[in-house]
C-alpha cells in the first residue's frame, strides 16, 4: 500500500536528483550526464536558448566568462544529442539562461 500520492514521491525523487546533481557538480565537475530519448537535455537547452533569444555563440561566451570550458562546436553537439553534457556545463547553462533544472530535464 502506498502511503503517499505518486506525485509527492516523484517530487521527492526529483529533489533528491537535483541535490545529487549539485553535489556531483561540486565534487566532480567532469562527471558527464547521458541524454536519452525520455530526457532530451540538448533539445531542451536549444528550446530555452532560442525562446530567450540567445545565440549559440553568445551562450558560449557567457559560459566562458564564468569559467565553464565550452566551445560553440561542443554546444552544437550537446544540443543535437551527439555529445554528453558535463555536470558543470549543465549548471553553467542553467545559470546563464536563468532557468531551472526542471526546465532543462523535462
Amino acid at each position: 500500500m502506498i502511503s503517499q500520492p505518486f506525485n509527492k514521491i516523484k517530487r521527492k525523487n526529483q529533489y533528491w536528483f537535483y541535490w545529487s546533481l549539485e553535489r556531483m557538480v561540486g565534487d566532480m565537475s567532469e562527471q558527464k550526464i547521458k541524454q536519452d530519448s525520455s530526457v532530451p537535455i540538448g533539445a531542451n537547452i536549444r528550446a530555452i536558448r532560442k525562446n530567450k533569444g540567445v545565440g549559440q555563440t553568445e551562450l558560449v561566451i557567457q559560459l566562458q566568462l564564468i569559467g565553464i570550458n565550452m566551445t560553440r562546436e561542443t554546444l552544437v553537439k550537446i544540443e543535437r544529442g551527439i555529445q554528453h553534457i558535463q555536470a558543470s556545463q549543465l549548471r553553467g547553462i542553467r545559470d546563464v539562461l536563468q532557468t531551472t533544472y526542471d526546465e532543462l530535464l523535462k
